[in-house]
């Protein structure tokens, strides 16, 4: 028995060579490509919030904070009242009826405003201030507002206390 080697020939080593090159250099193509879009990708999410509009309820929001509160306690005083303080939105939605105690009435001393929030744009929010009618409303007309979700907040100093009261609207 006689073993015969085969020698392979140059080219085939210098072939299997270059393939090997060749799978290396895809590896790190790979590596660079994975690494380029995970970079490129988080620049893109940093430069889309940078420009997004990011908007405050209050501009002084550290005082109103502070003075939470007293907005708490008037809230739970404007509950307690033997006559609600109250509001309705009319049937085709182009006023808002304001109700107030006949206490506040009699007190003579009232001040306040009433809030219209609009959470999604805050350039819209409007105020008006509370103007009490001889029958113990307040009309506030509705047509100047956009349509769509708003929170309306009542802040109100009657006899020298405090009331607030707050709900939210779809118009």
């Amino acid at each position: 028995m006689e073993t015969q080697f085969q020698v392979e020939p140059q080219e085939n080593l210098q072939q299997q060579a270059n393939d090997k090159k060749k799978s290396g250099r895809a590896w790190l193509l790979g590596v660079i490509g994975v690494y380029s879009t995970f970079a490129i990708g988080t620049l893109a999410v940093v430069g889309f919030t940078f420009t997004q509009k990011v908007e405050l309820v209050s501009k002084r929001h550290y005082e109103d904070g502070v003075n939470f509160q007293s907005k708490i306690d008037n809230s739970y005083r404007a509950e307690a009242l033997q006559e609600s303080l109250s509001w309705k939105v009319s049937s085709d939605a182009t006023m808002l009826e304001v109700s107030y105690p006949a206490s506040f009435l009699a007190s003579g001393d009232v001040s306040g405003k009433i809030t219209f929030f609009r959470p999604s744009e805050s350039t819209m929010d409007k105020v008006f201030f509370v103007n009490i009618g001889s029958n113990g409303k307040q009309y506030i007309p509705l047509s100047e507002l956009p349509s769509g979700f708003w929170v309306i907040s009542l802040d109100v100093n009657a006899g020298g206390q405090g009331y607030y009261k707050e709900s939210q609207v779809n118009l």
